[in-house]
């Protein structure tokens, strides 16, 4: 596991509020999430481009999600990736944690965490602050 902490594009949080769920709920995210790839936007496509210069492969998956209170990610993998990761952009101390094989991490804006293909998933969200990440795979 690999963290760095990043500023913060401001633009990133406008983009996923605007473009709002895409998903349904259909995936392990039971909270609003975008398309699946984002890169078609400068702010999302900035963040991949970095990840790809600590990392070997390429971002092919990069995508948002906004969690409401009482919403959550399932436990669950990414099958036929190098690496995984989530940023957080906006969340705060009681926003709910990221779970990497049990591995409690709390969120904090800028925070970038990349992974291996490890179970990972996120508890309820708890508190009246919108919890706002960016996620994705590397391949």
């Amino acid at each position: 596991m690999i963290i760095y902490n990043l500023d913060v594009d401001s633009r990133l949080k406008n983009i996923i509020i605007q473009t709002g769920d895409k998903q349904n709920k259909k995936t392990a995210v039971k909270a609003l999430m975008t398309d699946w790839n984002m890169r078609e936007y400068d702010a999302f496509d900035n963040l991949a481009k970095f990840i790809e210069t600590k990392v070997s492969g390429e971002v092919f998956d990069i995508w948002g999600a906004l969690y409401k209170k009482n919403q959550y990610t399932e436990s669950h993998s990414h099958k036929d990736v190098t690496n995984t990761f989530v940023y957080f952009i906006d969340v705060c101390e009681e926003c709910a944690p990221l779970f990497i094989d049990d591995k409690k991490i709390i969120p904090e804006n800028g925070k970038l965490v990349i992974f291996k293909d490890e179970v990972h998933y996120t508890s309820k969200h708890k508190c009246d602050h919108d919890r706002i990440i960016i996620a994705g795979n590397i391949k």
